[in-house]
């Protein structure tokens, strides 16, 4: 009916086109595509690969922030580093990648492709000022249920959620990975009352917001609020 009234329908957006687990076989081969029908080229997002067959190669994280071949370790503290010979491309299908040991040698890997979508996921780079309140920008749309935070410089990742109770008014206890360390009280990450649809909140330490270095933020929806849904 709305064909023959010349009314096109609303195009919706399924699971499959903003997200994608994808397991593939290594093969050691450089300039490989790994086509999972995602547009990282044209949206932005973030890949997450894992070695399934060897314990020896970590989590790995790959964003359109950063830019490709920058890698960071989800099991270490480690700055970011430049890997050239891993994910060198993100394509609109997919991403490109060479034969690391990290993402393509003869084993078996399964990667998570996010996409930068309103309501979903958004992936956001800064540089700190040491303001020890600062909101930041994203795209989000709606206020963020999970921040995922990290110094590029190496540190500990810290993760906000809404769910975690509050450390003052202003502030969330925060999770840290690569720890055994219970819920923390550091004010780094804001928290429900500070983050909105168009921002968040971090503090002025150096594990958020320290004059000069940068940063990388992972946002994921799920809040309770009335944004995007």
């Amino acid at each position: 009916q709305q064909m023959l009234l010349g009314v096109g329908a609303s195009k919706k957006t399924y699971i499959e086109d903003v997200f994608k687990v994808h397991l593939y076989e290594g093969n050691a081969t450089a300039n490989r595509d790994i086509v999972n029908g995602i547009d990282l080229a044209g949206d932005g997002g973030m890949v997450w690969t894992k070695n399934w067959d060897n314990s020896s190669y970590g989590h790995n994280i790959f964003d359109t922030e950063r830019g490709a071949t920058k890698m960071l370790t989800v099991s270490n503290t480690n700055a970011e580093a430049t890997e050239t010979n891993t994910l060198t491309t993100f394509n609109s299908n997919g991403f490109r990648i060479n034969s690391d040991n990290n993402i393509n040698k003869d084993d078996s890997y399964v990667s998570y492709s996010f996409k930068k979508t309103p309501g979903f996921f958004d992936c956001v780079k800064y540089t700190g000022n040491d303001a020890t309140s600062r909101d930041i920008s994203h795209s989000l749309g709606c206020r963020p249920g999970m921040i995922i935070l990290r110094n590029l410089d190496g540190g500990t990742w810290f993760t906000y959620h809404h769910e975690l109770e509050l450390n003052g008014a202003n502030w969330s206890k925060i999770l840290s990975w690569n720890s055994s360390a219970t819920r923390q009280n550091m004010e780094n990450i804001g928290s429900d009352a500070t983050h909105t649809a168009t921002t968040f909140r971090v503090g002025n330490n150096n594990s958020s917001n320290s004059s000069g270095v940068e940063y990388i933020a992972y946002l994921f929806a799920g809040s309770f609020n009335t944004g995007v849904t």
